[in-house]
């Protein structure tokens, strides 16, 4: 029984912290993940053994305690050579998740430690009672979720490649907080160790770390997710401006037709065809042989309306536009791309959850002064609508990386003194907004 104690302590002690640490480079190891797997549990198994044998035992009488210990440092260490070697990140990365898993390590520790003596339960002069290992598997199963979602934010954080200087300043956030623990914790051994208040203010100051954890990394979430939807927009806006640009050259293009053809009447007029023919042939590639449709002289705004009237055609989508807006607008390239596609997007993947007549989009973009009225109308399936805390939500299957549309065209009608209207009425999706161009709008 008292190697069984020892190995489940002995697992409780290494197995959580060593998956949380593992956890947010789960698709960074140098080598195949049942590789580190394998070596992660031959370390347990190599240190475990004497572990436990040591302690069923008995052997090394006063000193077996510090026999434990330099065999459970060992494993540490050679977990922490592990640690290093497979996991393929920056440095500042993994000692950061170390540092946190440590803090988290000693909130669970503190924590037994101040139920245990809180209650003053039995002991023996073994490590390990049995109600300390129940306590500590009832803390690490409670604590694990929420734990998880703590590294899957920090895992976000690596994702988006923050400079070393960053992670080093992170760093000492967890660092300075086990430097303080570990002090505090030392004192206690001197004359109050069983002073359970002491113990008490350690679990109260390891929730407050982590609620500093949580606040941070919310924040820090919130800012990559805003940076991400810029990044995207920037280059969605690009690809529009691109093709603007297209679209310049095919209106130059049919507009040099007119006086290609007034060169070919003047070769035919002469009765020199091999002239024509060859001319013909110089400029067919010029000629500009795909249709292109201006809905307004606004480049950027006729790009993208170009482009959805296609999409809506492979879609067999009927679009009618009503344009009154002048080439410019006073407003950020990147919100009207944004407004627009996220519209117009919203607005053919309704109607691809209905049939025949009802695919239809009606977009109305009107501009006075300094006011610009937009209004998209399309055909809905309203069961299929999935509307939670009376905002309507996406139905896609990934929803963590849909859904944005209305929330960023809300933000747009915002940021220029409008307010968004969705109303949903008889099988008619339909999104309304009146902008305020001046410039008085907030950056």
């Amino acid at each position: 029984m008292i190697a069984l104690r020892y190995f489940c302590g002995f697992f409780l002690q290494i197995f959580p912290y060593a998956f949380f640490c593992m956890f947010p480079f789960r698709d960074r190891f140098r080598g195949s993940r049942k590789r580190a797997v394998f070596i992660a549990l031959s370390i347990f198994a190599l240190m475990v053994i004497p572990f436990c044998t040591v302690a069923q035992l008995n052997v090394g009488g006063a000193y077996k305690e510090t026999i434990w210990n330099i065999i459970f440092y060992i494993a540490l260490l050679l977990f922490g050579v592990m640690y290093c070697l497979v996991v393929r990140a920056k440095i500042p990365e993994k000692l950061f998740i170390f540092f946190v898993v440590m803090s988290y390590g000693f909130f669970v520790t503190s924590s037994v430690t101040f139920l245990f003596r809180s209650f003053k339960f039995e002991s023996d002069d073994f490590m390990y009672p049995p109600v300390a290992l129940a306590i500590t598997l009832g803390i690490n199963l409670v604590l694990a979720k929420p734990f998880l979602m703590l590294m899957e934010r920090i895992r976000v954080m690596i994702e988006i490649d923050l400079e070393t200087r960053i992670w080093g300043i992170l760093c000492s956030l967890p660092a300075l907080f086990m430097l303080i623990a570990s002090i505090a914790q030392f004192l206690t051994t001197i004359d109050i160790d069983r002073n359970v208040i002491v113990h008490m203010l350690f679990v109260l100051f390891a929730i407050f770390a982590f609620i500093v954890y949580g606040v941070f990394f919310g924040v820090m979430g919130y800012i990559c997710r805003k940076k991400e939807e810029e990044r995207v927009s920037e280059r969605m806006l690009e690809g529009y401006r691109k093709q603007a640009e297209n679209n310049e050259y095919i209106l130059e293009a049919h507009h040099e037709i007119r006086h290609h053809m007034n060169a070919l009447s003047a070769y035919l007029n002469e009765k020199d065809y091999m002239g024509a023919e060859e001319y013909i042939h110089k400029f067919a590639d010029d000629a500009g042989q795909l249709p292109f449709v201006t809905y307004t002289a606004n480049t950027l705004v006729n790009s993208i309306l170009s482009e959805f009237s296609e999409k809506a055609k492979r879609c067999k989508v009927k679009v009618d536009y009503s344009i009154i807006i002048g080439s410019q607008l006073n407003m950020e390239d990147i919100d009207l791309c944004r407004m627009l596609n996220n519209i117009l997007e919203n607005a053919v993947e309704g109607c691809k959850k209905v049939s025949g007549e009802r695919r239809f989009i009606r977009l109305n973009l009107h501009s006075k002064e300094n006011f610009l009225f937009v209004k998209c109308e399309n055909g809905c399936d309203e069961g299929s609508l999935r509307v939670a805390n009376g905002k309507y939500r996406s139905t896609k299957r990934d929803i963590s990386k849909h859904g944005y549309g209305l929330k960023i065209m809300g933000e747009i009608a915002e940021k220029y003194n409008g307010i968004l209207s969705v109303q949903v009425h008889n099988g008619l999706f339909s999104v309304t907004t009146t902008l305020c161009l001046d410039e008085k709008n907030e950056e």
